[in-house]
């Protein structure tokens, strides 16, 4: 995926710093009716896999806490 766009293809970017892979069944199911939880199951359970640039992993992983942090604070207001 390249964004701004988005812009989705099956080759590899030259400039590429992480590689995110998941199946097409499970990548149909979870853009359609995905949510923060069930993206962190499937990552869990190694249907989604990402490799790359560990500094891009770890910023992901933190920016997912963070929006699940926030999540449980919305919900106890």
């Amino acid at each position: 995926v390249e964004l701004p766009g988005p812009k989705i293809t099956k080759d590899l970017a030259q400039d590429e710093r992480i590689l995110v892979e998941i199946d097409r069944p499970q990548f149909n199911q979870l853009a359609e009716k995905g949510t923060l939880a069930s993206y962190r199951r499937a990552v869990e359970t190694g249907h989604i896999k990402a490799n790359g640039d560990s500094n891009v992993v770890k910023l992901i992983v933190q920016v997912v806490e963070r929006q699940e942090e926030r999540a449980k604070l919305r919900k106890v207001h």
